[in-house]
């Protein structure tokens, strides 16, 4: 009979496992808190995504809401733009050169084609354009939730074995000149909340703890914006992308930090 060697086996079991976690494919949708290149949440995310080892794509649009992405009607932008797909390539536009040529904003559909089809998890960076709902007169609370409601019937019908994370905005202290206060953020990631709820207990029948898709509170991991609008960011927020990817990495169940520990372990032998 032949000598098996055993720190090989288990050195293969690693790496197929490993490789299907480095096969993750991650999709990230944003406003204009993510389409700044260096601090953008959703720039930011990509690229650890990437170093780690994840296939990652970003799509992200000043002045979008949840609409843009998952709506029918064709949106589009002239304040900022970032697209980079899973294979490196990648179309931006700053603030300047997209106010002088507004871009149209891709939906669902149009972004998750040829090598960024079927992610396995959408991020959805999402809210801070639904402030007007809540500081305009009269306020209307319940257009927030149908966003977000119509966002998470238009996901699930595309992807329905497909989970997704919930960024809600960060902290802001005004919205389109407008005082925020911490009342109305509360206010925003509990409508959010409430209308991620009522989708999956009621529409779709999920038991309670199991929603389609998980919350990610931004006012718990950022301090007061450092830009002069009181809503953008010009220095990064690194505690707000560490808090989504590891979301991310408890989504999948599989740690690649874990992997790279029995890997260190498995080259010790």
């Amino acid at each position: 009979m032949k000598h098996v060697n055993k720190t090989a086996f288990i050195f293969s079991i690693f790496f197929i496992t490993n490789s299907q976690a480095l096969q993750k494919k991650v999709l990230i949708l944003g406003d204009s808190l993510s389409a700044v290149k260096g601090s953008g949440f959703g720039d930011q995310l990509d690229q650890m995504l990437r170093q780690q080892g994840y296939q990652s794509q970003v799509v992200a649009a000043c002045g979008s809401s949840p609409s843009a992405f998952f709506g029918e009607e064709v949106a589009s932008t002239k304040c900022g733009y970032l697209r980079r797909e899973v294979d490196g390539t990648e179309d931006y536009l700053s603030y300047a050169q997209n106010k002088k040529s507004p871009k149209e904003i891709p939906n669902l559909n149009a972004v998750t084609q040829g090598t960024n089809a079927n992610p396995d998890l959408v991020v959805i960076q999402q809210g801070t354009n639904l402030y007007g709902h809540l500081l305009n007169s009269p306020v209307s609370p319940n257009a927030i939730k149908k966003q977000v409601r119509d966002s998470l019937i238009s996901f699930h019908k595309k992807f329905p074995n497909r989970k997704c994370i919930w960024a809600a905005p960060p902290k802001i202290t005004r919205y389109d000149g407008k005082s925020v206060t911490v009342a109305h953020q509360r206010r925003m990631f509990e409508l959010i909340q409430e209308a991620i709820q009522e989708y999956s207990l009621r529409d779709l029948g999920r038991a309670q703890g199991n929603p389609v898709c998980e919350i990610l509170d931004g006012t718990q991991f950022t301090q007061n914006p450092d830009g002069s609008d009181g809503t953008h960011f010009f220095s990064k927020n690194p505690e707000w992308v560490n808090a989504a990817y590891k979301k991310v990495e408890d989504m999948f169940g599989n740690s690649l930090e874990e992997n790279r520990a029995i890997q260190h372990g498995l080259s010790e032998n």
